[in-house]
Formats: structure tokens, C-alpha cells, sequence
């Protein structure tokens, strides 16, 4: 009898829970998800949505529930009543719905009130999840990139810099490269925050649950015996890293997220879980913030709800039982009463219980009770800034900046919380910075050419009290400039790390916690209404402080699960049961369509496995009568028939196909061509319709190397090629110019690598047949100078195999085991530089799945070389900061610390075995490719504009347009190869809707331009021998600590630079050249280069080339004379001789080159060579038919760019060609050491 009433019971009982979790209408569904639309960019359209105003005849009949307030928690809780058949109506006291997450547009600039990144929001993950329900699918996420956070701690030369990069282990892993001290501190932050982020649910739950139960467990300690969490979520965050670590700028790292509480009275749990958020990716509402409310407005709309803006609740309703039964809204001078079932407030809890309920409400115990858990938090304080620049003009991106003044926070907060009045303007100590508009990707398309920018910081109410009752645009004089005290001190911080703020500012607006307060409801401008303390989140309050609340039928939101738990407290199920659900069926699908796909391939597989058995077995069918008589077994047989079938389709893939080299097609030396007219018709042929090619094969954009290369390549294996270069002559950074009567080279100086049957060698004479001659500049090659006055040191580069380490080590006697060292790792960069060239030939998924299991790092050390900072390895090494100068001495733009310590080994390793020049100058590269590709019926074309690529309805490309818009001519072709770099490439010449992309997108936000060229052409009449000049090149460092040195000029101001030039190459092509004397007899050339900031000329950038102006001559005058001066002290002769000198900034490299930025390649970083970006960054492009060839593709010089071409050959001819010049080079090497053997045995003889 017993046994069955237990039974009965436990029958009942299972029952009872499984109708409570299952058996209510439940507001998720897959179904509910749709395709997503096509983003709505019309502001109009928008406004109707988020703009509906308040009116009487506007309310939803027989309303189950009204929300007060729009932002993410009031919605979410409306959006998930609505989806089960509760009608609502969401009321906003703003002019816009969305709180928090609101945009407002103001002069062209589109800005967040609240939002500025997101985390939690990877595939299947509870939020997105969350956010699909309730927007149906249609909120679209930007994944930002790797590096998401950067923080600076300390000011000056003492600021310490860190970046935070999501992943599941890099996080962690990236983080203990920058403290390698502390690595048991941050393994013990990150098991924290892991087991934080798993058990924060049960947090949730004391919400959820009995309130008497919570307490129960809490107080008697059984909740603490089974989980750690509860006692971690009242433990304050600094007396946890105090027992972890004394490294105070690792403790700031621990704390940064600020949100207003010093991390000695914060949680350590909410710091570890903050961090832990985007553990996975930081994201961004694509379209901006204001997304969010857009969708869920629309979801409310269509179940029966409406959300209305202008609808300032003035009071809650309440019944003759005390109950809450709707609320009054003023209407002008009168009150709207609109009634409803349930009241939910989402405008904070001290607004709701302060000024919303009735006085004799308010005072009750139970109502102040839970007032006392709570402190108001902090004041937010926000300053708007729009910029008439891209973010990359700006040298911006996605990253969000974090300063702060000092690394003890507690200090610094009390010490600024405490200021009086007066003093905190200048005394701001922290803040936060984010560019918006660079992490939406469709700003670029909304608001072209412009850039928004948020700097926030935390503010004492106090300070602007006094202000609070004026009107909103009438508050005075002295408000305007107290806020502007703020902004000022704020914005230069801003702009002492990023200069080129100030100059481009057009708009400005500041919101304080006045502001706030009017906009957007905030008690006390604060935007999380309650301070986040460890009083707030001590578990007993946490438990107390639930939706529900002491008058019935009123409740609480706030936020996205704080809507969630609302929600499921006004419908009395634990909708997050659901959730779980839809989220399990979710992973559920996936991981069936990825066994499907598995199947599908494995499938393929055994179907090609069955023909190729079918195929061995015919043969071994045939061979079986000619092998019957032998001792094999048909299995040995079909092993061996598979080998050599193997081994025949590896041969046909590497050897098989028509190759573009051959020592045929060598030719002997012809004499160089002197005649300027007869060079002018090969290198300045130009562009008319009448001379396309017919029946074109490919279509090259661009003249440089890069270019010319593959068109040559392409021309050698019977491909018709024609390349258009935009200027008057080809050759892009190899060609030449003459003036005056003197020969200047625009970018080629000296090239190395090229002693013979070197790769290098061998791929130049084979696209030049054999004509192409090269002068050895002798020894040494070069010279640097570091310092200045007396102190100046000098150091001489040699080359030879043994002789360059050697002629170091006598220079530098105290350090040749840091010498020997470098030689070594220079060695197996040069030995293993082809694995990551590799990572671009063998196919992309294979290359990243070696990269990302570490496979490759196992074989190859040269991945981990590319992606090492140049500086940290050498502080390692030694602590010679001149030593460190000549290992780094190659200047391209990037400071050492930037920049790969694989790139800087290889540049000097590319002059080990001597140093060369082009004998006839840097023009005789064009004229002999040209040469070749013409021969091959190609055709090479100057004055050539390309203004678009053309693409075909499939979104393929097919050809290019030339011309300009008076006369543009199609220029059809089935592949077309981009050699102008890729910003050109995507951003100029693709329509908007294709280069907006996000896997074109993806690749244009992991680069950067790299800094803009400025020479100085100077012309002597006078002889190298009376110039005391050689063939030696000159570098010249003003101090030996680069990165100090090149922070500070590329961070000057624009006044300041010109007379501050910190490094320089001084090069005398005529005296490498010795047919200089007969082309120019009587006469020198010099080039001084250097690198600038493009910003710095970018207010002339639209003036016509010669009509530039005074102030524009001047300014760049200033440059010349500093560099020409700074020359003349090293050879003092040359003022005298001066009788010409022509200028270029990066505007003549934009006008005359193309060059975006003025720059001559991309920003040579750490970020280009990192190896899984390496792989991404390939010839081939999401734009089929579309390929990338020069130095943005693999590495910068005219070696790069060589190598650039031969890799983009390869590509569009689905063809390694390193095969067929390895395979040529050894013949080459083979025939020489034939013919030696021979000649010694001659000798011999």
C-alpha cells in the first residue's frame, strides 16, 4: 500500500515538473527563424519603426502587459510575452527606441549611445540564440578581428602597451608572451574564469527559484559546500590578484572592463566573466546598434505588441489592492492612462521605486529594503567625434583602446572619485576608446568617408548637479565650458597616440550624466542604474533582488537575460529550459549537416577509390599472363600499378604541362640601347583601342615587376596578355625618369641575390631572354651612421658568405655571440623561406589546418619566426642598442618592435652574396620584359587608366575599363591580374556592393598602408670622382633606439616634422652604373628617401599636380632642405654642385604611380606576416578570375614583387612553376660545373 502511494506521488511528481518545463507555450521555435533580408538603408523606413510616436489611438486593445522603457531588457521581455499571445505595448520616453543601444546621426556621423562591441555571440552560442528568437534571424553580426582590446597603462615614455586577442587557447596563451613572468598567475585567472563561466547559471537560478529556498541554501551553507561560485562572486577582485601576483599592470589587465567600482570593492567573478565574453570573438550589429532594436521592434509588432517613443511614463497604476494595473503617460499638458494586466519597468530600479510609485508605496520596508541592497552607479560621461576621414586615413581600425593614467586602480579611482569640483577636468584618469564606424562594415556605404569615434570615461554625478534642473540647451556658459574642460583633456589623450585625429575633427558633441539623465532616462546619468559592487553581487542580495518586487504585478528588467529572467518570472516557467533546448537541437543539426557533408566526401572518395580499383584491376588483368611466372601476389601487384599511377599523375602535375622556362630561350647579350627614342617606343607605347590585343587571354593592371613578370610568364606558355599602366611609361617603381639631362630611378636602388644561376637570376633571365646585365657594387655595399655631432658611430656592411658575419664581428667584439646567433637564424629563414611561400601554392584549408594544429610549426621554424617581433628577439640577444639598429637597419616604414624578425634577417640576407644594380639603370627591367612579351604577341601600354574591373553576371571578372569619363573604352578578358596594390585593387576599381564583402572585407581589416615615400632628386655638374661620391649607399640614424625614435616623428605633429627627419638613405645611382658616364657624361645624381605620414600632405591631395600652391612648396621644401643639409655634412661638396632638385611626397607617388597612400607597399608588420594570414593572403581573390600579383601578395623590394608575379602565374595557371625553375637552375648549375671540371682539366692539360 505504501510502495504505491510513493509510486503515485512520484508519478505526480515527475508529471507536475515535466508540465512545468514542457507543457507551457513556449516563445521559441526554430521555425520562428526566417533568411535573413537585405539591410534596410533607408532612414525613412527606419524612422517609422523606431520612431513611432505616442497617441491614444495608437494603444493596443486589451493589453496584457506595458514596459516601460526600450532598452534591450524591456524588448527582450516584450519580444518573448508577444511570441506567446501576450499582447504588450513597449513605452520610450526618448524620441527613438532602444536605450542604451540607440543610434542618433548628427552632420553626416552615425553614433552609439551605448553599444560599442559584444560577446558570447559565436555559432550556437545561448546569446545568439537568444538574439535569433527574438529578431527571428534578422540581426547580422561583424566578427571583429583577432586583436580586439588594446590597453595602455601609464603616460609618456612610460606608457606600457598590451593587447587582449580572443581564441580558446591564444587568449591565455598570447597573454603569457607578454608576462612571461607571471605565467602561473594568468593559468590560475583563466581556470577561474572558466569555472565562472560555467557555473554562472547557478547564480541565475537563486533568481529563479523559490525565494525561500535560495535563502535556505545560502544561509545555511549547503550552496557554498556544492559550488565555489557563490563564495567568488562576493570576493573582491584585488585581494584575489593580490594572492596571485604583485605584477600591478597584470592586476590592471585583470580589472580593465571599468564600469565605475575600483576592482578592490568589485567582484572577481563579474571581472573573470567580462573578460571571459570575448573569449570567443568580439562582434558588432552590422548596420550599428541600433540594429538591435530595429529587428525586435518588428517582432514585437508582428505577434499583436507595438513599441511608441514621446512616451514619458510619469507614474505606475495602481488597483484598490495595492497591484499595479498600468501607468499614466504624459501627453502635453495631460495624462494618458493606459492599463494593462502587468506593469514591467526596465528604466532601473531607483527610477521605478523613487519616482514611479506613489510616496506611501515607496516608504515601505520591503521597498526600501531592497533600495538599501543598491547604490546608484556612476555618471557616464561621453564625448562624440566625427572625423572627415576613413579610419584608415586615420590610421584606425577595429580595435578598442583602454588608457589608463597609472597601474594601481584602486588608488586612481578613489583619488579621482574624491576631487573636488574643480580639479577632476584635467585630472581624467581613465578612459575608453572606440571607433564605431570602423567595426560596422556597412558605414562605409551609409556614411562614405567618414569616421566616428566615442571616448567615455566615469564621472561623479555631484560634479554637474548643480546643472540638473535647467533646461537642455539653455544650461549656460559655464556648464559648456566645465564639459569642455572634460573633452579637451580627454581628446588630447586621444590624440597624443593618434595624431591625426585633431586635424581631421569637423563635429563634436559631449553628453554628461545630464545628458543621459534627459535622453535616455538614466538615474543620475548612470548607464547601469545600480553600482556593480561586491554588495550587489553578494548572493543573498542577488537572491533578494529578483524580477518580481513587493507590489504585485510590477516587475523588474534590464538587459538581455535580464528580460529573459522577467519573462519567465511573469509567465511562472523557466523559459531558459527552452532555450537550452532550441540551442541543444541547433548543435544537433549542425553536427548531422557536417556528417552529412563527411558522408557525402567520403562517398566521393570510395567512388573514386572504386574506379581507380576498377582501373588497377584492368591492368592487373592484362599484366597478370606477362607476371604469371613470377612470385607476386595480385595485391603486390595492385600496390606497385598504384604507385606508378600515383607517381604518373604527380610528374604529369609537376613536368607534365607546358613550363614558361628553358634554357632556349636564352639569347647572348645584345648591346644596351642608348637611342632614347627607340626606348621611348617600347617603354611608352600608348594606349589606343586600335592596339588591344585580339582574343586576349588575361589582362595585367599595372607595370611594375609584379605585373610584368606574370605577364611574361603568361605570354611564354602561349597565353595573349596585355598589361595597362595608368602612367606615360611602364615600369612602375623601376622605372626612370630623365631631367635636365640627369637619369633618376624611382624606387630600385640596389637588389641582391642575384650572383649566378641564383633562383632570382635565373627567373630575370628568363623573362628578359638572357638580356637583362647586372653591375656588383663592390664592398661595402653600405654604410650606416647612427647619432649625430660627435657621438655619430660608423658601421660598414660587407657581403660574402663568411666575410659579412666576419666584418661584423670586428666591429662589434663584445657581442659575437649575438652576432653568431642572428647569422643563424637569418640562415633558416633564407634555407625554409620557401614553406611559407608554400602556405600560398598548396590548397588554403590544408595550409591552415598545418597552422592551426601546429603541425607546421613542427616541421618548420620559419613560421614562427615570421610572426616574432623583431625587437623582442633581439632584446633577448643583446642589450647593444647600436647593434640592434644594424639588425634592423632596412627601414620600410615599421618600427622594429612591429616588424618580423624573419623579414629583417632575410633583407639582410638578400645582400650576403653581393650587392647589384641594373647596368643601364632601373628601366632596363621594363624594357627587356616588355620586350619578352611582345615577342610572345603580348602587348605592354602606358597612359592607360584603369577605372573599373568589369565583372559578368555570375560576379566573375571579364575584363577592365580604360579610360577616364570622357572616353571609356571595355577591354574584354577572362582573367584579369591587379598589380596596383589591394586597396586599390578592392576599394577603387570593385563596385561597392562586391568590395564590401565580408571575406574581401576580412582581408583589407588584417592590413594596413604602409607609410608614404618622400625623396629628394638632386642633379651635380660634377663628376662622382669630384664628388668624392662611390657606389656605396648611406643610411643614416639620427638615434639608436628605432622604435623610440620612429614613434615619436610618426606621431609629430604636421608643423613638426619636416624639420625633424629621424633616419635617411643617401644612394648615387650614376655612380653604380658605369654606362652612366656615356648616357651622362659629366653629370651625378643622388636620391635621398625617406618614410612620412601621408596625412601630413593629404590637404593638397585634390589640387591639380602642378597647381598645388605655395604653402604646398614650401612644406615639402622644408623636408628637402633638412635631408639635403643633413647629406652635405657627410659629403660637403655637393651644395656647391647642386644644379637641379625635384621633389616627391607621397602626392606624386599617388599621381604618377598610383600608389595608394603615396605608399610603395603595404605596412610591412607583424600582422602581414602572420603565417594563417599569410595563407589567406594569396594571388587568388573572392572575386573569381580575379588575382593579385606584386609585393602586397608576398614581400616588399623588386625581389618581392618578382616573386609576387611568379607566385600569381602559378596560381592562374594551376601550375607550381618553382618547379620548372628549381628543375632549370640545377641543369644551369650542373652545366657549370661541367664546364669548370672541364676548363681545370684543360688547364691541367
Amino acid at each position: 500500500m505504501w510502495l504505491l502511494l510513493v509510486l503515485l506521488w512520484l508519478l505526480g511528481f515527475i508529471g507536475g515538473t515535466y508540465w512545468y518545463l514542457f507543457g507551457k507555450p513556449s516563445p521559441f521555435s526554430l521555425e520562428s527563424v526566417r533568411p535573413k533580408e537585405p539591410q534596410e538603408m533607408d532612414q525613412k523606413k527606419r524612422d517609422k519603426v523606431l520612431k513611432k510616436g505616442f497617441s491614444k489611438d495608437r494603444i493596443p486593445e486589451n493589453l496584457d502587459a506595458v514596459i516601460i522603457g526600450s532598452g534591450v531588457g524591456g524588448m527582450t521581455a516584450a519580444a518573448c510575452l508577444a511570441k506567446v499571445g501576450k499582447k504588450v505595448l513597449v513605452l520610450e520616453q526618448h524620441d527613438t527606441a532602444g536605450g542604451c543601444t540607440h543610434a542618433f546621426i548628427e552632420k553626416g556621423f552615425e553614433f552609439d549611445a551605448g553599444l560599442h562591441y559584444i560577446g558570447q555571440m559565436h555559432e550556437n552560442s545561448l546569446l545568439r540564440v537568444v538574439f535569433d528568437q527574438i529578431t527571428e534571424g534578422q540581426l547580422d553580426f561583424v566578427t571583429l578581428g583577432q586583436h580586439f582590446d588594446t590597453i595602455h597603462i601609464g603616460q609618456g615614455e612610460d606608457c606600457r602597451k598590451y593587447t587582449l586577442i580572443s581564441g580558446k587557447t591564444e587568449m591565455e596563451a598570447h597573454l603569457k608572451t607578454q608576462f612571461p613572468n607571471d605565467t602561473q598567475a594568468i593559468e590560475t585567472f583563466f581556470k577561474l574564469m572558466k569555472l565562472c563561466a560555467r557555473q554562472t547559471q547557478y547564480l541565475a537560478s537563486l533568481k529563479l527559484i523559490p525565494r525561500w529556498l535560495a535563502l535556505f541554501l545560502l544561509k545555511s551553507g549547503i550552496a557554498d559546500l556544492c559550488l565555489s561560485v557563490y563564495k567568488l562572486s562576493h570576493t573582491s577582485a584585488t585581494l584575489w590578484a593580490d594572492q596571485q601576483t604583485s605584477n600591478k599592470d597584470l592586476q590592471v589587465i585583470f580589472s580593465y572592463l571599468f564600469y565605475g567600482a575600483p576592482p578592490r570593492d568589485s567582484s572577481i567573478l563579474i571581472n573573470s566573466l567580462l573578460i571571459h565574453h570575448y573569449k570567443r570573438g568580439a562582434y558588432y550589429p552590422k548596420g550599428g546598434a541600433s540594429e538591435i532594436p530595429y529587428h525586435i521592434s518588428n517582432t514585437i509588432r508582428k505577434y499583436g505588441g507595438e513599441v511608441l517613443v514621446r512616451a514619458p511614463v510619469s507614474r505606475i497604476l495602481l488597483d484598490t489592492n495595492g497591484a499595479a494595473c498600468g501607468v499614466a503617460v504624459r501627453k502635453g499638458q495631460e495624462e494618458v492612462e493606459v492599463k494593462a494586466k502587468v506593469v514591467i519597468s526596465n528604466c532601473g530600479l531607483f527610477n521605478t521605486f523613487n519616482k514611479l510609485l506613489p510616496p506611501e508605496i515607496h516608504m515601505k520596508p520591503d521597498i526600501q529594503a531592497r533600495l538599501d541592497l543598491l547604490k546608484p552607479g556612476k555618471g557616464c560621461f561621453l564625448i562624440f567625434s566625427g572625423f572627415d576621414a576613413t579610419a584608415e586615413e586615420l590610421g584606425l581600425g577595429q580595435v578598442t583602446n583602454w588608457f589608463f593614467k597609472d597601474n594601481d586602480m584602486d588608488k586612481m579611482l578613489d583619488n579621482f572619485f574624491n576631487m573636488s569640483k574643480e580639479e577632476a577636468p584635467d585630472n581624467v584618469p581613465m578612459m575608453y576608446f572606440t571607433l564605431p564606424s570602423a567595426k560596422d562594415t556597412t558605414a562605409k556605404i551609409r556614411h562614405p568617408g567618414k569616421t566616428s569615434m566615442i571616448l567615455l570615461t566615469m564621472v561623479n554625478y555631484e560634479w554637474f548637479e548643480e546643472w540638473k534642473d535647467e533646461p537642455v540647451r539653455k544650461r549656460g556658459d559655464d556648464y559648456m565650458q566645465y564639459k569642455m574642460r572634460f573633452a579637451n583633456h580627454m581628446f588630447d589623450w586621444a590624440c597624443q597616440y593618434f595624431p591625426k585625429l585633431r586635424e581631421k575633427l569637423v563635429y563634436q558633441e559631449v553628453s554628461t550624466p545630464l545628458s543621459n539623465s534627459y535622453y535616455l532616462g538614466a538615474y543620475r546619468g548612470a548607464m547601469y542604474s545600480a553600482e556593480q559592487n561586491l554588495d550587489r553581487y553578494d548572493p543573498i542580495s542577488m537572491a533578494k533582488n529578483r524580477c518580481d518586487t513587493p507590489v504585485k504585478n510590477l516587475y523588474i528588467s534590464g538587459a538581455l537575460h535580464g528580460g529573459l529572467l522577467c519573462a519567465s518570472t511573469v509567465l511562472d516557467h523557466i523559459i531558459y529550459v527552452h532555450l537550452l533546448l532550441i540551442k541543444k537541437r541547433l548543435k544537433w543539426a549542425k553536427a548531422r549537416e557536417d556528417a552529412r557533408l563527411a558522408k557525402k566526401l567520403q562517398f566521393r572518395l570510395t567512388t573514386m577509390a572504386d574506379g581507380l580499383t576498377t582501373t588497377l584491376n584492368g591492368l592487373i588483368n592484362e599484366l597478370s599472363g606477362l607476371v604469371s611466372s613470377a612470385d607476386l601476389s595480385l595485391w603486390q601487384l595492385a600496390l606497385a600499378a598504384w604507385v606508378l599511377v600515383c607517381f604518373g599523375v604527380f610528374y604529369w602535375y609537376v613536368f607534365g604541362r607546358r613550363s614558361p622556362f628553358s634554357v632556349d630561350s636564352l639569347r647572348p647579350k645584345g648591346p644596351p640601347e642608348m637611342n632614347l627614342s627607340k626606348r621611348d617606343e617600347v617603354l611608352k607605347k600608348a594606349f589606343s583601342e586600335g592596339r588591344v590585343p585580339k582574343g586576349l587571354d588575361a589582362v595585367v593592371i599595372g607595370s611594375g615587376v609584379g605585373g610584368l613578370t606574370v605577364a611574361a610568364l603568361l605570354a611564354k606558355v602561349g597565353k595573349k596578355v596585355l598589361v595597362l599602366e595608368q602612367h606615360e611609361q611602364a615600369g612602375g617603381y623601376c622605372h626612370s625618369y630623365t631631367e635636365k639631362g640627369f637619369q633618376f630611378d624611382i624606387g630600385l636602388n640596389y637588389v641582391g641575390q642575384l650572383h649566378e644561376n641564383s633562383l632570382d637570376r635565373v627567373a630575370f633571365d628568363q623573362i628578359t631572354a638572357g638580356q637583362l646585365d647586372f653591375v656588383n657594387m663592390g664592398e661595402p655595399f653600405d654604410t650606416i651612421y647612427i647619432g649625430q655631432g660627435q657621438t655619430q658611430r660608423k658601421y660598414t656592411i660587407y657581403t660574402g658568405k663568411t666575410e659579412m658575419e666576419a666584418h661584423l664581428k670586428k666591429q662589434f667584439p663584445d657581442d659575437t655571440e649575438a652576432i653568431e646567433k642572428f647569422f643563424q637564424v637569418m640562415k633558416v629563414c633564407a634555407r625554409k623561406t620557401h614553406h611559407l611561400a608554400c602556405l600560398k601554392l598548396i590548397p588554403r584549408w590544408l595550409a591552415l589546418f598545418l597552422l592551426k594544429t601546429g603541425i607546421a610549426d613542427l616541421l618548420s621554424s620559419v613560421y614562427r619566426y615570421s610572426s616574432m617581433s623583431h625587437t623582442a628577439w633581439l632584446d633577448q640577444l643583446t642589450s647593444n642598442k647600436d647593434l640592434h639598429t644594424i639588425f634592423s637597419y632596412f627601414f620600410y616604414g615599421v618600427p622594429p618592435k612591429d616588424s618580423s624578425l624573419y623579414v629583417n634577417a632575410l633583407l639582410i640576407h638578400h645582400y650576403k652574396r653581393g650587392a647589384y644594380y641594373p647596368k643601364g639603370g632601373a628601366s632596363e627591367i621594363p624594357y627587356h620584359i616588355s620586350n619578352t612579351i611582345r615577342k610572345y604577341g603580348g602587348e605592354v601600354l602606358v597612359s592607360a587608366p584603369v577605372r573599373r574591373i568589369l565583372l559578368d553576371k555570375n560576379g566573375a571578372a571579364c575584363g577592365v575599363v580604360v579610360g577616364n569619363s570622357d572616353s571609356e573604352v571595355e577591354v574584354k578578358a577572362p582573367i584579369v591580374i591587379s598589380n596596383c596594390g589591394l586597396f586599390n585593387t578592392f576599394k577603387n576599381l570593385l563596385p561597392p556592393q562586391i568590395s564590401m564583402k565580408h571575406d574581401i572585407q576580412e582581408r583589407l581589416h588584417r592590413v594596413k598602408p604602409g607609410k608614404g615615400s618622400f625623396m629628394v632628386f638632386c642633379g651635380f655638374d660634377a663628376t662622382a670622382e669630384q664628388l668624392d661620391i662611390g657606389p656605396t649607399n648611406i643610411r643614416l640614424y639620427k638615434d639608436n633606439d628605432m622604435n623610440k625614435m620612429m614613434d615619436r616623428y610618426f606621431n609629430m605633429y604636421k608643423e613638426e616634422a619636416p624639420d625633424n627627419v629621424p633616419m635617411m638613405l643617401v644612394t648615387f645611382p650614376t655612380a653604380k652604373d658605369p654606362t652612366a658616364k656615356l648616357r651622362c657624361p659629366g653629370k651625378s645624381c643622388m636620391t635621398l628617401v625617406t618614410m612620412v605620414n601621408y596625412e601630413w600632405f593629404e590637404e593638397w591631395k585634390d589640387m591639380p599636380v602642378t597647381k598645388r600652391g605655395d604653402q604646398y612648396l614650401q612644406y615639402k621644401t622644408r623636408f628637402a632642405k633638412h635631408m639635403f643639409d643633413w647629406a652635405c655634412l657627410h659629403f660637403p661638396k655637393l651644395k656647391e654642385k647642386l644644379v637641379f632638385q625635384e621633389i616627391y611626397t607621397p602626392l606624386s607617388n599617388s599621381h604618377f604611380l598610383g600608389a595608394y597612400q603615396g605608399s610603395m607597399y603595404l605596412q610591412h608588420n607583424l600582422d602581414l606576416f602572420d603565417p594563417v594570414f599569410m595563407a589567406k593572403n594569396r594571388c587568388d581573390t573572392p572575386v573569381k578570375n580575379l588575382y593579385l600579383t606584386g609585393q602586397d601578395v608576398f614581400s616588399c623590394g623588386i625581389s618581392g614583387a618578382l616573386h609576387g608575379g611568379l607566385l600569381c602565374a602559378s596560381s592562374v595557371l594551376n601550375h607550381i612553376l618553382y618547379w620548372d625553375l628549381l628543375f632549370l637552375k640545377k641543369k644551369l648549375k650542373k652545366a657549370k660545373a661541367k664546364q669548370d671540371a672541364q676548363q681545370a682539366k684543360k688547364k691541367l692539360h
